[in-house]
């Protein structure tokens, strides 16, 4: 009685289709989502990386787009960052919130100072209860989008698109340190 041929070949195929399955894995990009950001478009986010596909340049990167809390003073600010590549030298920056209809400035700077290849800066403060900042009130996660408006000194204008992600067990924690204290 003739033998059914192996399930995956021989041993040696069955090795080589495991090797490029672990191969795949090693080198995908990761979680990702698709969001709709303000003007109607739907962007790629790397959820690891808040790396938005299309949206790179060899002359400058984002380097940090957050916004940080302040629960005792109920209010907040945005850590923004760039960097770099040297040479090139920008002219003005603005970021901007484009998460929802319409976009929010966050903050423009019409003479950055860069030192050591980066650019920081820290916006102006912001009320937690403001209308800008509603969705930390959502019981839900949140994927903001920052929209980066770079023009250099030498006439070139680059757009970056970067992501952060803010998850509800944060926004829930945050938002019990901001309840008055329970008085006795």
């Amino acid at each position: 009685m003739p033998q059914p041929p192996p399930f995956f070949g021989t041993m040696k195929s069955r090795l080589l289709l495991l090797c490029l399955l672990a191969l795949t894995a090693c080198t995908s990009p990761g979680p990702q989502a698709r969001i709709r950001i303000s003007g109607g478009e739907k962007v790629l986010v790397f959820l690891k990386t808040g790396k938005v596909e299309g949206w790179e340049n060899d002359r400058v990167k984002v380097g940090v787009a957050r916004l940080m809390v302040n629960p005792e003073k109920k209010n907040c600010v945005y850590q923004l960052g760039l960097e770099f590549a040297p040479g090139a030298l920008p002219a003005s920056i603005s970021v901007e919130d484009v998460s929802d209809e319409k976009p929010v400035l966050i903050l423009a700077d019409e003479k950055p100072e860069v030192a050591n290849l980066r650019w920081i800066k820290v916006s102006d403060v912001v009320d937690i209860d403001a209308e800008s900042l509603k969705w930390m009130h959502d019981i839900d996660d949140s994927f903001r989008i920052y929209r980066f408006n770079v023009t250099m000194k030498d006439g070139q204008k680059i757009t970056l698109l970067n992501a952060a992600i803010y998850l509800n067990y944060f926004k829930a924690g945050l938002m019990q340190a901001l309840k008055p204290a329970e008085t006795k």
